[in-house]
């Protein structure tokens, strides 16, 4: 059997149990009692993986932590969409498109998020200061950009920047998916606050 092929099922392999520990853990997370639960041996013993191959994959709850946030990024295409919005040469538009992309990942898989965000208080693990730094590095290189295309004065931008940060927020978020809101509702009602703060037109 040539080495490359059996490298191949290995790999391959490794993928499938990754996943499946990573399935486990967003079902051991949402179970009654999860924040208590959510161990590396709980969650080997409810994947019905061994121990070692947990550590193995994912070195420490910090992994799995990072694992589970990632899966939500895939899914909600988070980074396709940043990409998206950073490829836009109207930034009006950029910015636009940069909260429906925030809207849409915290959106794909809110219970988990919501475990994740409450979990973040009480794990220092967890790292989601780290990830929330990512955010707003974004909204504040978007913002760098409207101001110059714009000719914002400081002031402008540097409030933008605040409303922009903690509208997008999973907090935000969440309370306006609570009121019924659709996803496409939520996004267009951040741009329209944004851009009073800015005093241009994002719904373009």
């Amino acid at each position: 059997m040539p080495r490359s092929y059996r490298l191949g099922r290995r790999k391959a392999s490794a993928d499938e149990t990754r996943a499946r520990i990573v399935t486990g853990a967003r079902e051991l997370l949402l179970s009654d009692d999860g924040y208590r639960r959510f161990t590396m041996d709980a969650i080997a013993r409810h994947t019905n993986v061994a121990r070692m191959t947990v550590y193995y994959q994912f070195q420490s709850k910090t992994g799995l932590f990072e694992a589970l946030a990632d899966d939500i990024a895939e899914r909600g295409k988070i980074r396709e969409n940043i990409e998206l919005a950073f490829s836009q040469s109207d930034t009006r538009k950029g910015l636009g498109e940069l909260i429906s992309a925030f809207v849409h990942f915290w959106l794909a898989d809110t219970d988990v998020m919501r475990k994740l965000n409450a979990l973040s208080t009480l794990d220092r693990e967890s790292h989601a200061a780290e990830r929330d730094a990512w955010r707003r590095k974004a909204i504040e290189t978007m913002m760098g950009r409207v101001q110059k295309q714009y000719a914002l004065s400081r002031k402008t931008v540097r409030r933008g920047t605040e409303a922009l940060y903690m509208l997008t927020s999973f907090s935000a978020c969440e309370v306006l998916a609570s009121q019924g809101r659709s996803e496409r509702d939520i996004a267009a009602r951040i741009r329209e606050l944004v851009g009073e703060t800015l005093d241009l037109d994002l719904t373009i």
